[in-house]
């Protein structure tokens, strides 16, 4: 194995050339030999991190708590290429040691490449193994890291619980997730099973996004005793990013609820409400809480979202140092995205940073059926009664404010009517109902000053345009592997390799370790690895102890039960155990010999109520031939099966232990499924009771191979002939008795 990575590395040094991609002050390989992910267009969110951090790290070590002498470790969980990592060793200063993680091969090849090419193997540590299992096993005080980056493809929600406990306190946890279409409300259900909240098909699904995401991540810190302070939130071309500062606190922990609200939107006008989910606070803002008809417009339509996170979202003196620096840097020094940092942190800065949401203003007119007014307008007779407003960098026709919805819907009706806008429009209920409302409050439109936005007349880059052909979230590498699957994984990411690559990388993480920060049981448990217990060991003790069981249960049984009986179910099961697995071959002899043991047992032995006992025996045939093809199938199909069982989760040993104890439980309840006999066909039934004794026990006697077949004829001939003159015109179930009875000297002669 290690002869195979150094040929790797090798093969890679050879194809470099041509192939290098500068970014920042790092140059990495994707193409040639070694193939490793990289995205571009993500150049502006690697900037974004680099500045957040230079001033986090900053920050930290002037704060007047906490040990700012111990080593800054900062953890970039799926590096990839291992760009982001490699820049921060380059472009953030203070950082003492970065652990690039991903699980895949050739990444990890990739890693050690680029880290040695731009001389920084001092700090970059490349690292194979689950990014939950390496964040798991840092969960300690002394091995948390200060900052942890989280870029995966789509959600990161999978990531969030190792997370959260990974991080030190006053840490800082930074998130990517590129799953729009999931957060904006196409899929709901995904969503709420991901996030644990519905989202809103909204103008401000973008900002909504967002505080789903910030209420999943202190939801994970609370459950630890921590609790989340979000630095800078911001929805950005086709992902959402949070950088959260990670605190620990009971009481801080407890009161996070008080951030979080239910949102009431209109189906009809799209007016917002917020319901707190700790403390109802009536406001101007919350006024269609617990209707049944939006008090605006009349509308029946009131979705209810979330639960979202309501305090802010964006610290507001971190993004004023934030742009001071990338004000102060020199242009030589600048990032190659820095005009567009500075336009979205500028915007960012002149958000009202404590109302959630927003609404577009030509939305809302639109509801109304009048002419769009100019946002300096709409502002204006905002800031004229006294509110404030702002716009929002997730939208450039965003309309943030704390004023209440009922002054914003008088601002339409004020506007339409001087359009003349009648409230009795034809075929428009909403719009009559909103027009035909009389005003609240009194509507200025009168230019003010402020109305102007500052970060438009400076020419910013504040939205950021398609960049074209292929813009967008790139496919996952391939032969990456996702943490939801990677214990599934076996073959080229089988134990052995992770074992060389723990030795080759001085690594301490072990891929097969399903009990985190254990691995002296790891060791211990080496034998019992999926391969071998779940697949061989496990499976075969069941077959056994079900094997031996089933005389006892049925000496135990055969007197009690008289389960129901069906021929053809009998005679399928019977076929099914004779075309099932070859793997299974040895298994099934023994089943038949129980089988046969049944029916001598049932059939031969005079017991106190013959009437039970073949039919029990028979039952069991049939419960035998079904279990023993279930049985042979999950052979077979075990993993397949525990897939669906555990919903893609680690398939340990244990689990199987589970998975078998399934099958039996059903297999029993199988055998136990009874009902009380009627008096017609018990009595049917014993008349020819001493008849079936008879032919049995002729048969067992007989020793000799040509007396047997004479016998074997002499029988199927009366059987035959017992079958045509069977009584078949009396209850269902006394022919079923008979026809089973029947199949069971058939099977034992056969």
């Amino acid at each position: 194995m290690e002869s195979s990575i150094e040929n790797k590395i090798s093969t890679l040094h050879e194809s470099n050339g041509s192939d290098g991609i500068t970014e920042g002050k790092v140059t990495i390989v994707t193409t040639g030999a070694v193939k490793t992910f990289y995205n571009p267009v993500q150049e502006f969110n690697r900037d974004l991190t680099i500045c957040v951090l230079r001033q986090f790290f900053e920050n930290s070590k002037g704060a007047s708590t906490g040990n700012h002498n111990a080593p800054i470790r900062v953890l970039d969980a799926l590096s990839a290429s291992g760009l982001r990592a490699l820049r921060f060793a380059k472009e953030v200063p203070g950082i003492d040691n970065i652990m690039a993680n991903d699980f895949s091969e050739t990444a990890v090849v990739a890693i050690k490449n680029n880290a040695k090419a731009n001389n920084v193997e001092h700090l970059v540590h490349a690292s194979y193994g689950d990014a939950v299992d390496v964040m798991m096993s840092h969960r300690t005080y002394d091995k948390r890291f200060h900052a942890i980056d989280l870029d995966p493809y789509g959600s990161a929600s999978v990531f969030l619980d190792s997370a959260v406990q990974a991080v030190t306190d006053d840490g800082i946890l930074m998130v990517t997730c590129t799953d729009m279409a999931t957060l904006c409300g196409n899929a709901p259900e995904a969503c709420f099973s991901k996030y644990g909240s519905i989202p809103l098909r909204h103008k401000s699904c973008h900002e909504f996004a967002l505080r789903i995401l910030l209420r999943t991540i202190e939801s994970h810190a609370n459950k630890y005793g921590r609790y989340i302070k979000p630095l800078l939130c911001v929805s950005i071309d086709f992902y959402i990013r949070c950088f959260v500062q990670l605190g620990t606190g009971a009481y801080a922990a407890k009161d996070s609820v008080t951030k979080l609200s239910h949102v009431l939107a209109c189906g009809s006008c799209n007016s917002l409400g917020f319901q707190p989910l700790f403390k109802k606070v009536v406001s101007g803002n919350n006024e269609i809480s617990n209707a049944s008809r939006c008090v605006h417009c009349g509308g029946k339509s009131i979705h209810m979202a979330g639960p979202i996170y309501t305090a802010p979202i964006h610290n507001q003196e971190f993004v004023a140092q934030l742009l001071q620096r990338l004000k102060n840097t020199a242009p030589e020094d600048r990032l190659g995205t820095h005009n567009r940092l500075e336009g979205v942190l500028t915007v960012v800065s002149e958000e009202i940073h404590d109302v959630p949401l927003y609404y577009e203003y030509g939305q809302l007119m639109s509801v109304v059926r009048c002419p769009v007014p100019k946002l300096v307008t709409v502002r204006s007779a905002l800031l004229n009664a006294g509110y404030r407003c702002s716009i929002s960098h997730c939208n450039p026709n965003a309309l943030k404010t704390d004023a209440p919805v009922q002054f914003l819907w008088d601002i339409c009706r004020t506007w339409a009517k001087s359009h003349n806008k009648v409230a009795d429009q034809k075929g428009q209920p909403i719009a009559k109902f909103i027009l035909s409302t009389p005003n609240t409050f009194n509507v200025n439109f009168t230019t003010n000053p402020k109305a102007i936005i500052r970060s438009r007349n400076e020419t910013l880059v504040r939205f950021q345009d398609n960049k074209g052909k292929n813009w967008g979230p790139k496919s996952k590498a391939k032969g990456s592997v996702n943490s939801s699957t990677a214990s599934f994984q076996h073959g080229s990411q089988s134990s052995q390799k992770a074992v060389h690559y723990e030795r080759i990388m001085r690594s301490v993480i072990e891929k097969d370790a399903f009990i985190p920060n254990t691995e002296q049981l790891v060791n211990q448990f080496a034998l019992l690895s999926d391969e071998h217990m779940a697949k061989w060991l496990v499976p075969s003790l069941f077959h056994l102890g079900y094997c031996l069981g089933c005389p006892i249960a049925q000496f135990i049984v055969a007197s009690t039960l008289n389960p129901k009986s069906i021929v053809l179910v009998s005679m399928l099961l019977t076929t099914l155990c004779v075309l099932g697995s070859a793997m299974a071959f040895l298994l099934w002899a023994f089943i038949l010999l129980q089988c046969i043991t049944g029916f001598l047992a049932g059939a031969v032995f005079d017991w106190s109520h013959h009437t039970n006992q073949v039919f029990v025996s028979n039952y069991l045939i049939g419960a035998r031939c079904l279990s023993t093809f279930a049985l042979a199938v999950s052979l077979k199909y075990e993993q397949d099966l525990a897939q669906l069982l555990f919903n893609d989760e680690f398939y340990t040993w244990r689990q199987s232990l589970l998975y078998e104890t399934i099958i039996l439980a059903v297999l029993l309840c199988f055998v136990f499924i009874s009902t009380k006999p009627s008096p017609r066909w018990v009595l049917e039934s014993d008349r020819n009771m001493e008849k079936y004794n008879r032919l049995a026990k002729e048969f067992f006697n007989a020793s000799k191979s040509s007396e047997r077949k004479i016998l074997d004829n002499d029988l199927t001939e009366e059987l035959s002939q017992h079958i045509t003159n069977s009584d078949c015109d009396i209850e269902p179930i006394s022919c079923a008795l008979k026809m089973n009875r029947l199949l069971i000297l058939y099977g034992a002669i056969f």
